[in-house]
């Protein structure tokens, strides 16, 4: 039980950091292209904003994910409670 919860909280405990990378590497990747096209500031807003879309996307997956172990364990719980009151 304990290895499942440290094992679930190493995984939510990248998520700050994949966030703020997606944001900078969207940024940092279109200001790159600006200077390659001479589009500033264009490409680096659309890059930004391709960062904040991705960020978002690791956000609903880690919240499916949190929600998919929530249930997990709610279902195990109550399973684990009908066995000791059948007996």
């Amino acid at each position: 039980m304990r290895y499942k919860a440290l094992k679930s909280a190493g995984g939510m405990s990248t998520l700050g950091l994949d966030i703020v990378l997606s944001m900078v590497f969207g940024f940092f990747g279109g200001r790159w292209l600006d200077g390659r096209f001479d589009t500033a500031p264009w490409l680096s807003m659309v890059g930004l904003a391709f960062g904040l879309v991705a960020a978002g996307r690791f956000l609903y997956r880690a919240t499916q994910k949190m929600k998919r172990e929530t249930e997990h364990d709610e279902y195990g719980r109550r399973r684990g409670r009908d066995r000791k009151e059948k007996t």
